[in-house]
């Protein structure tokens, strides 16, 4: 721990428990900066909806629904692979994702050359 911080501060305290919190999401490639806030924001909305589409049975989505939850995350040029496997745009990175049996796993990464994400 920081000894900088000031646990019996409330405010520091919070700080402190959300910067603990924060996970980042593993990267392909290089990421510019300024795009990883945005591709992690939306790979942290995904998580929460698969695992509520999941409903607990840890079973894995059709690609219909995992196509809905890309879109309902903003994301766009959404490619879906059997699997299912999937990536999608956010305009600035790539948001890579997977399945199995426990439950979703994320990526993000630069878009390719011809700006397009492929799984």
């Amino acid at each position: 721990m920081d000894p900088s911080i000031d646990i019996n501060d409330p405010r520091q305290r919070a700080l402190l428990t959300l910067a603990q919190q924060y996970h980042p999401v593993p990267r392909r490639g290089v990421v510019p900066e300024a795009a990883v806030p945005g591709a992690e924001a939306c790979v942290n909305a995904l998580t929460m909806q698969f695992v509520l589409l999941a409903g607990g049975s840890r079973a894995v989505p059709d690609r219909r629904a995992v196509d809905a939850a890309l879109r309902s995350a903003g994301l766009v040029d959404i490619v879906v692979r059997a699997g299912p496997t999937f990536a999608a745009s956010t305009g600035a990175a790539c948001v890579y994702g997977r399945f199995s049996a426990a439950g979703p796993a994320f990526e993000i990464g630069p878009p390719a050359t011809d700006g397009s994400c492929r799984p």
